[in-house]
């Protein structure tokens, strides 16, 4: 893996290698070579349980690239809206409006603006869309 600059940190001070047997991945296709969820994808008020080393993501899809999403204390203890860019892959290219296993989250918060990446997706569970 190349150590790749993420908001002024290199990924090798943010990353956790996983090994293959503790990664899940339920109710999500291959997309090209990654398993994983392309937003195009989903019905509007799906939700997914993302995982990643730290934080179990809440996320409800509202619809293009927009999405509430809870999970992290710091962030979005309580349901925020954000903007789904997509996912980094090993080298840091974005991978737009796909969630990938392996790969880190990337989003904005439509409040503050403020960019998002996450440590490496562990596990995406897809649920039905939520009836509200």
């Amino acid at each position: 893996m190349l150590p790749v600059a993420i908001d002024g940190l290199k990924a090798s001070e943010k990353t956790l290698a996983l090994p293959q047997s503790e990664v899940e991945l339920t109710g999500t296709e291959p997309f090209g070579n990654r398993e994983g969820v392309h937003l195009s994808d989903l019905d509007v008020g799906c939700i997914l349980e993302l995982r990643t080393k730290h934080h179990r993501y809440e996320i409800k899809y509202l619809g293009d690239d927009q999405a509430s999403i809870s999970g992290n204390a710091e962030l979005s203890p309580s349901p925020i809206t954000v903007r789904i860019k997509g996912s980094l892959n090993e080298v840091g290219g974005l991978e737009p409006r796909f969630l990938g296993r392996g790969m880190r989250m990337v989003f904005r918060r439509v409040d503050t603006h403020e960019s998002i990446t996450t440590s490496k997706i562990a596990a995406i569970e897809r649920r039905k869309a939520d009836p509200r």
